[in-house]
């Protein structure tokens, strides 16, 4: 399957994801090797723009950075990786959380504890891996209102168009997961972040 990613483009996607295989036997960290990569080519496609569109996007792409780490963090501490695999996929330096915060985040050696850390560092109300998701859809959500009503007609635009798209797929989702599993409408609906 590698060989065919890279036979397809994927050829730094594939080289990092062998190396992390190799390393740590744990098949489900090539996923996050190829998200990782996608972050990684999407900030730096952002710093070849101009400034006027790159000032629409810097904060969106710190805060998606951000959310990246801090996902990866707390599903590699849940699913028992180990420290030192989960610190090989972070993106350091492209988000606004310090790597010392991150690394210190991974040590809680809980989902849940690592989540309310995070939430610490960025002063944000909550205790939990609920409370984070939330805090980040948030902000991604109003960087990416703030890029799309700055300018109409340039790429931040675009990319805060497809954030909003995703954010209403997700919602989408989510109802149709309240329906198939017969929860109460009521309470359901309070998780919704609109």
């Amino acid at each position: 399957l590698l060989i065919r990613l890279k036979d397809e483009g994927f050829g730094r996607e594939v080289e990092a994801a062998s190396s992390v295989l190799m390393k740590h036997k744990i098949p489900g960290l090539a996923d996050v090797v190829f998200a990782r990569q996608r972050m990684l080519d999407l900030c730096e496609d952002v710093g070849k723009l101009g400034r006027e569109v790159r000032s629409g996007l810097t904060e969106f792409m710190k805060t998606k950075v951000d959310y990246f780490n801090s996902i990866t963090i707390m599903r590699g501490v849940k699913n028992g990786v180990p420290a030192g695999a989960i610190s090989e996929l972070l993106i350091y330096q492209l988000g606004s959380v310090p790597e010392e915060e991150l690394n210190e985040a991974i040590k809680q050696g809980d989902a849940e504890k690592a989540a309310a850390f995070l939430l610490s560092v960025l002063s944000s109300k909550g205790t939990g891996a609920r409370d984070l998701e939330k805090t980040y859809e948030d902000k991604l959500r109003k960087n990416a209102e703030r890029a799309y009503y700055r300018n109409y007609s340039n790429l931040a635009a675009v990319f805060s168009y497809l954030e909003l798209k995703l954010r209403e797929t997700r919602n989408l989702v989510r109802l149709a997961n309240i329906i198939e599993r017969g929860l109460d409408p009521k309470r359901s609906v309070q998780e919704f972040i609109y």
